[in-house]
């Protein structure tokens, strides 16, 4: 399964911003930054907090937009 976060402006429903994330970010180490229970947990798309964000940033060494709205999704 691969992780993406997308970026979406203010006042808009598109995004403008689509990044994968490395094969090193997986479900396992996903669940305890996004706080998922169960395998199932990760097939749903997230809008990120600020915390994630950062923790997510750190896990990946990756720098994402401050100035968009950022959610998580998979897809295999």
């Amino acid at each position: 399964m691969t992780y993406e976060v997308y970026g979406i402006p203010a006042n808009s429903d598109l995004a403008v911003f689509e990044t994968d994330l490395p094969s090193t970010v997986n479900t396992e180490t996903l669940a305890s930054i996004m706080g998922w229970e169960s395998e199932e947990d990760a097939f749903l798309d997230y809008r990120l907090t600020p915390e994630q964000i950062s923790d997510i940033e750190h896990l990946a060494t990756i720098e994402l937009p401050k100035e968009l709205a950022l959610y998580l999704s998979c897809h295999a």
